[in-house]
């Protein structure tokens, strides 16, 4: 015997009533207000047919044929149940918020605002999360669909939000930094490269075409600066601007920067300087193109030697872009 009440929750989220009559000898008519099409009817528990066994108009249920007495007519009546905004599979509209989860995506309508991760987005689109917390970018076109940016928002060690680009490969997984802007809108990635150094030494004798260490490190933005031989490395590649002085005890001498260990172009005027007196300052500065890893320092030029008050130079360099 099966009972409408055992399998209620098969009909959807709407709710029921059911009554009990027990039948006089020979009646047909059970007064219930139902509506039409959302009733079932048993008889001693056997559902009976509709149209059959029973019609109904909203008011009562009728019997084709008269009861007997003492039979129990149960009448169960589900109220009628619509799929709220619900959308044609055709596309369609909606009102009013939409929130997915408790936070994992809202829709604020009344200030035509999206939030992931937050019910109360304050911009547009907000994101909002603990630890880092991003947007992914992802081109089908790339090779494995692999190449993918990421823009973050993350915290850093004084708990000051540093916003992020970072390349991503193999799904997401990988890849490395390639921009950071601090909480006071300085990019610190790619470190924007850029030192000052000033020399630590006084009076200093130097062979033919030797580098001229110039170790006292004022600032090195990005770290690229090694204090111990006064060389500078570039990061990534790129043109970068670079300008020294030196004092020379003796006229004559040529100073230049040197690119890899070695004397630039000496056809190049550019970054090379000469002492035209005794105890003067001589310098001169330059634009190189530079890979990645390739590095600077300054010296004497090849064939020349001689004395310098290292106390008095200085090295400095940036990139230009």
């Amino acid at each position: 015997m099966t009972r409408a009440r055992d399998v209620a929750n098969l009909i959807g989220s709407g709710n029921y009533s059911s009554t009990t009559f027990t039948a006089t000898a020979g009646q047909t008519a059970f007064t219930i207000s139902h509506t039409q099409g959302f009733v079932q009817v048993f008889m001693n528990g056997l559902l009976l047919d509709e149209t059959v066994d029973y019609t109904s108009n909203g008011s009562a249920v009728t019997l084709t044929s008269g009861a007997a007495a003492g039979d129990e007519i149960e009448v169960v009546a589900y109220n009628t149940f619509s799929v709220g905004d619900a959308l044609p599979k055709s596309g369609g509209t909606m009102s009013g918020d939409l929130t997915i989860d408790t936070n994992t995506f809202h829709v604020d309508v009344a200030d035509n605002r999206v939030g992931i991760g937050t019910t109360t987005p304050l911009r547009s689109l907000h994101v909002s999360g603990a630890g880092d917390t991003g947007l992914m970018l992802q081109t089908t076109n790339a090779v494995d669909d692999k190449e993918i940016w990421e823009i973050q928002a993350a915290g850093d060690a004084s708990n000051h939000a540093n916003l992020i680009m970072r390349t991503r490969v193999n799904a997401g997984t990988g890849g490395s930094e390639a921009m950071r802007i601090n909480n006071n809108g300085v990019v610190t990635m790619p470190y924007q490269p850029a030192f000052l150094a000033v020399g630590n030494a006084g009076n200093t004798a130097y062979s033919a075409g030797a580098i001229i260490g110039i170790l006292n490190e004022q600032f090195d933005k990005g770290n690229n600066f090694d204090t111990s031989n006064g060389r500078f490395t570039a990061p990534v590649a790129g043109a970068y601007c670079f300008n020294y002085a030196f004092f020379s005890y003796s006229s004559g001498k040529q100073f230049t920067i040197k690119k890899n260990g070695h004397d630039i172009t000496p056809s190049d005027t550019h970054g090379i300087a000469t002492a035209h007196t005794t105890n003067a300052m001589t310098g001169s500065s330059t634009v190189l193109y530079l890979a990645a890893n390739d590095y600077v320092n300054v010296g004497f030029r090849s064939g020349n030697s001689g004395n310098v008050y290292v106390n008095h130079c200085h090295f400095a360099g940036f990139l230009v872009g």
